[in-house]
């Protein structure tokens, strides 16, 4: 079991609040696991997503560029495969902060999991993890086109993964 896992990878974040016509943001997502003991560990995770967006209101073409900045901690729990070894399941529960173009920093969680498949001592692939990141907003951002205080949002995560150290 290694003492420390490092994550870098691509990202894929579904908003259901409307921004322009898309609700599909790209990024990258890392993150740092501490493995307290053989089935527990503290994440740390931050992640950008990015969108150009086309305006066209008052018969103007102007292209936007909109940021969501995530930053995110909380307990991991993991396991091996029995009859697999080299795959590891995992799921999160984290809590922080998101940054956002238009309302600034919000509260938000994430909770989700995911696999990993170890190719070589010390790297592994993230062949998926999955989050339901809720975004827990403030009354002042609300208009009369956005009438829920919870945006679900959901991401997809995949990449490489650095272990360090052994248990």
């Amino acid at each position: 079991m290694p003492r420390v896992k490092a994550f870098v990878g691509y990202s894929r974040l579904g908003v259901d609040r409307p921004v322009s016509s898309y609700n599909r943001f790209n990024g990258w997502n890392a993150g740092v696991t501490t493995n307290l003991r053989s089935h527990l560990g503290l994440d740390v995770d931050l992640s950008a997503h990015y969108l150009k967006a086309v305006d066209y209101s008052n018969y103007l073409y102007l292209y936007q560029r909109r940021t969501i900045y995530t930053f995110l901690a909380g307990p991991s729990l993991f396991t091996t495969i029995p009859k697999f070894p080299r795959g590891m399941l995992f799921s999160n529960i984290k809590v922080g902060l998101r940054n956002q173009w238009d309302s600034g920093n919000v509260f938000c969680m994430a909770a989700g999991g995911g696999f990993d498949l170890r190719i070589s001592n010390g790297i592994a692939l993230r062949l998926i993890e999955a989050d339901y990141l809720p975004v827990f907003f403030p009354d002042y951002v609300f208009s009369q086109s956005f009438r829920h205080r919870v945006a679900n949002q959901f991401r997809l995560s995949a990449g490489l993964v650095f272990e360090l150290g052994r248990l």
